[in-house]
């Protein structure tokens, strides 16, 4: 029997036994199975139709006994017609599907052989192994035989292009079993623990395919895609297959990283440690920075050293010691008054990254003693961006805590010229400053398109974990967030705590 989809049917088959005595040779009588499809059941994959094949052949045992003789159908379909030769005298028949001439019948029901390797077909799975039994008196007229199903099935998708076979893992899933004919139930006696699927062509076509199993309860299984490269597993604990029933693992080869699979890093120099790729292919990396003191360092991807870009955010953590970082390197009174020596202090730092050999400038460490910093590289986009966040020890009784260094200028400094707006920057974009002086006028609205709006960026606000906030009229200023400009007053709300 051959399923153009995907079937499996408890309630099954029924089959109608007409004998004829008048057409029977000298060493038994001429018999014809009729055979047809039930209604469809809730075990019924997809519900598709149960399609017999011309040619397709049954095993039938003569009173449950000896040999097991083949009966043939000529045409398939919906219905079809199977004929063989049963001896005088029959009074039952056990009828095994698919015909196998190593079927043989026992004192409760016949014995069968699922083997560890089985032919992958996509969409559907090995008719071969589709064992279905049902048994029924015989008289001179009619009988009609019910199919059980003998195994289960479980699922599995392939979605990449270079799967080239499937490993199933479990307890007894495969093997020499003995079937009772009363309720398809089988007993295995000489077990194999592991099914290979495995198709005609070098790789396996992307779909879903089956694995045919004898039913388990709470067995933990595991599947293993065998690619061109690699071998991808997973692991399912607690699984029960059911006889006639199907169990789906999610998802699919394309869903998992290779067992093989390093996480790439690039390298914080000076600092002497590597950041870990968050997943394959994402192409950002991050991790926590020990340092001993004070220093600067570099970030090395591939074979290329980075440092940040001139004027986009503060470049690092601790007292701004650079000239060219986004906040300006001195804080001033008046024009009048001279340059003091007091620094910015930042915990946290957001912007664009330079290559050295192109001006990038290198990053700092200048916090008071060692510390830990997070660090994040995004190298997914034109230009790499890096975030920086001082590992703080948690406060006890603390319920919640903002600061706002990424709010200032050194997350997004840039100077409205005389005469125009402040631009909109998009929260890492280098600004544009002509003097290092807090005189210079600095207060912009960086993230409304201009003054006169009033609603955040969402990159900016992602960029800088303010989701949730809301603001209106902040401005950034060189060290400090201000709220109102003028007349107009500005307020910022909490996320709900």
């Amino acid at each position: 029997m051959k399923t153009k989809h995907m079937i499996l049917s408890a309630a099954g088959l029924i089959l109608a036994a007409a004998c004829s005595r008048e057409a029977a040779p000298e060493s038994g009588m001429h018999c014809t199975l009729f055979a047809e499809t039930s209604p469809q059941s809730k075990t019924v994959l997809e519900n598709k139709s149960v399609l017999w094949l011309d040619n397709d052949a049954i095993a039938v045992f003569a009173d449950g006994k000896g040999s097991s003789l083949r009966f043939e159908t000529a045409k398939g379909g919906r219905t079809a017609a199977f004929t063989g030769i049963l001896p005088y005298g029959t009074g039952s028949v056990t009828a095994v599907y698919p015909w196998n001439e190593n079927v043989r019948a026992t004192a409760s029901g016949f014995s069968v052989s699922l083997p560890e390797e089985q032919k992958a077909v996509a969409g559907s799975f090995d008719d071969d192994l589709a064992f279905m039994v049902s048994e029924a008196a015989l008289d001179e007229s009619t009988a009609k035989l019910h199919f059980r199903q003998v195994c289960g099935l479980v699922k599995f998708s392939v979605g990449g292009e270079d799967v080239v076979s499937a490993r199933l893992g479990g307890a007894a899933l495969a093997g020499d079993a003995e079937v009772k004919s009363s309720d398809a139930s089988a007993t295995v006696k000489s077990a194999k623990n592991l099914i290979t699927l495995a198709g005609a062509s070098e790789t396996l076509a992307k779909g879903d395919y089956y694995f045919t199993c004898y039913p388990f309860e709470g067995q933990d299984l595991k599947l293993v895609y065998t690619t061109t490269t690699s071998t991808k597993t997973k692991e399912l604990g607690g699984v029960t297959l059911e006889r006639a029933g199907i169990y789906t693992i999610e998802g699919s080869d394309a869903d998992m990283l290779p067992d093989d699979w390093q996480p790439a890093g690039l390298e914080v120099k000076a600092a002497g440690q590597t950041l870990t790729e968050t997943a394959e292919g994402s192409h950002i990396y991050e991790g926590e920075v020990s340092f001993d003191a004070s220093c600067s360092f570099t970030v090395t991807i591939g074979e290329d050293e980075y440092g940040f870009t001139a004027l986009s955010g503060a470049g690092g953590i601790g007292e701004v010691r650079n000239m060219f970082c986004g906040l300006p390197y001195y804080n001033i009174g008046t024009a009048a008054t001279e340059k003091s020596d007091f620094h910015y202090t930042v915990s946290r730092a957001i912007g664009l990254m330079s290559l050295k050999s192109d001006g990038g400038n290198d990053f700092f460490y200048s916090a008071a003693g060692a510390g830990k910093v997070f660090v994040r590289i995004d190298n997914s986009g034109d230009k790499p961006v890096y975030y920086f966040r001082l590992v703080a020890e948690e406060e006890n009784g603390l319920i919640f805590h903002e600061d706002f260094d990424l709010c200032t200028n050194g997350g997004d400094y840039m100077v409205a010229m005389a005469g125009t707006d402040g631009n909109l920057n998009d929260g890492v974009t280098p600004g544009t400053k002509s003097k290092q002086s807090a005189n210079n006028p600095a207060f912009t609205f960086d993230y409304p398109e201009k003054v006169t709006k009033d609603v955040p960026k969402e990159l900016y606000i992602s960029q800088r974990g303010l989701e949730g906030w809301t603001f209106e009229f902040a401005g950034e200023r060189p060290g400090a967030m201000q709220l109102a400009s003028g007349s107009v007053a500005g307020r910022m709300v909490t996320p709900a705590l």
